[in-house]
């Protein structure tokens, strides 16, 4: 249900549907901002900081590395949209008069969401690659004709093979993600 309610902030009475968390995590800039927003000791940064640390995260360079031209378009794109939709959806208390951003109580469930996209992602390619060496493996064992592979049939064999690599792939997938 894409308007579920997934909070009520307490202090405005205000709800964030599952519609708007998504949306709202669904821009690098605004993901950035709530991300800096989480590391700060008290939820609060001013204007500034938050273009330093959107500009640095966007080009990938160092504070003193990154052009004029690159802050200019941060400095806006927050202080016209992203800020200002982060406020209207009840996330922060944004002040543009003071150029302060603020979390409010709500921001935990869009960080359940953002803790979800940030985590380490299974990376396919090491899991086939693991894949491939078991079933290498697996070859090696039927060529050398070791003992207990010979006496099994090839239709079982086959059989126990597959579900071996979908259990082994699911085990590794499992794990890399949770690690």
């Amino acid at each position: 249900m894409d308007s579920e309610i997934i909070h009520s902030d307490d202090r405005s009475g205000e709800s964030i549907s599952r519609t708007s968390i998504f949306e709202i995590l669904s821009n690098d800039r605004r993901r950035y901002v709530l991300e800096y927003l989480e590391q700060t000791e008290d939820g609060t940064a001013d204007l500034r900081e938050l273009v330093d640390y959107v500009a640095i995260r966007e080009t990938g360079l160092t504070l003193d590395e990154v052009n004029y031209n690159a802050r200019k378009s941060v400095y806006t794109s927050l202080r016209q949209s992203h800020l200002p939709k982060l406020h209207d959806t009840g996330v922060i208390t944004y002040n543009q008069t003071r150029g302060k951003a603020e979390l409010n109580e709500c921001a935990d469930d869009i960080y359940t969401y953002l803790q979800t996209v940030s985590a380490k992602k299974a990376q396919p390619h090491w899991t086939y690659f693991r894949l491939a060496v078991l079933c290498f493996l697996g070859g090696i064992a039927v060529w050398l004709n070791i003992p207990i592979i010979e006496h099994i049939s090839w239709s079982y064999l086959f059989m126990l093979s597959i579900s071996a690599v979908f259990i082994t792939s699911s085990i590794f997938i499992f794990f890399d993600i949770h690690t």
